[in-house]
């Protein structure tokens, strides 16, 4: 029983497609295949039940599994601190960045100051890659590699050009903003997802009048008076003009998270999570909106 072999299964188990784990090993599927084949034969049990194309892991593939996992984990674990011990920190953390990108930018800026041979890998929309070392979000990510922490609640407003008839309308519900044409992010995004949730709870589906993939533009496109948006308070702090008026109403706020996985919990990735949460706190007690 080999460790790229138990790698192989483990990987398989995840995907419950073997031509995805021959991608991601950079091997032919027949070797994921072959592999699987031998180390059920030395088990002396089948681990995956097979069906036409398709493969899922049977009850002794889930047992297998759960064991294997675990004692990878900690080899990994292992590995990592022994690596760690020898030299300064360097290599590069790979990041998803979904939403707060400001917060995380800043927390990119420090570490750098402090640790320069560490180089960071960024992705600010969703993609079909499986590793990150973090993923910030305001999602539920079910999958089981990853651990979760709050990393920042914050208040949600609607944005509105200083001149439109609503931006200082006294007892202004979202209802009231039926008739309205919104600007909001792509339809993967968090501030897409935040402006059909309220509005739907507000008993409307909203006017899309502008998507955008940008949020500087969409800050722009209000300020244009070409309609209002969601906004998020704590993200985009200081980059309001004062031709915008932010108008924020009850209980109307998102939840970031930051997930990583432990298997993969480097001596800088650790780093970096602690310097994320100190911009973190100093940046909530700096706000002031």
């Amino acid at each position: 029983m080999e460790l790229l072999q138990l790698k192989y299964f483990i990987s398989a188990a995840e995907t419950q497609n073997f031509s995805k784990t021959a991608k991601k090993f950079t091997v032919p599927p027949s070797a994921i295949s072959q592999s699987i084949k031998r180390l059920e034969k030395e088990l002396g049990v089948l681990l995956f039940d097979r069906r036409a194309n398709k493969i899922s892991l049977n009850s002794n593939g889930q047992m297998f599994y759960t064991s294997v996992r675990e004692s990878d984990r900690l080899l990994s674990e292992v590995a990592q601190k022994l690596t760690d011990s020898q030299k300064n920190m360097s290599g590069e953390i790979r990041i998803q960045i979904l939403c707060n990108r400001r917060l995380v930018s800043t927390a990119i800026k420090e570490f750098s100051l402090q640790h320069p041979d560490v180089h960071f890998v960024l992705l600010h929309g969703p993609s079909s890659e499986e590793e990150y070392d973090l993923i910030i979000s305001d999602q539920d990510i079910s999958d089981i590699k990853y651990h979760r922490q709050i990393l920042l609640t914050e208040n949600i407003a609607v944005a509105f050009h200083k001149e439109h008839p609503l931006a200082l309308q006294e007892d202004l519900r979202i209802s009231d903003l039926s008739r309205e044409n919104f600007i909001t992010m792509l339809s993967d995004g968090s501030l897409y997802r935040i402006t059909q949730k309220f509005c739907a709870q507000a008993g409307f589906t909203p006017q899309i009048a502008i998507q955008c993939d940008d949020p500087y533009y969409i800050r722009q496109y209000i300020e244009m008076g070409l309609g209002i948006g969601f906004v998020p308070l704590s993200s985009w702090k200081g980059q309001f003009s004062e031709n915008l008026v932010c108008r924020t109403f009850h209980n109307l706020t998102r939840t970031t998270y930051v997930y990583w996985n432990p298997s993969q919990h480097s001596k800088s990735v650790k780093s970096f999570l602690e310097v994320l949460r100190r911009v973190r706190e100093n940046d909530l007690s700096n706000l002031c909106v």
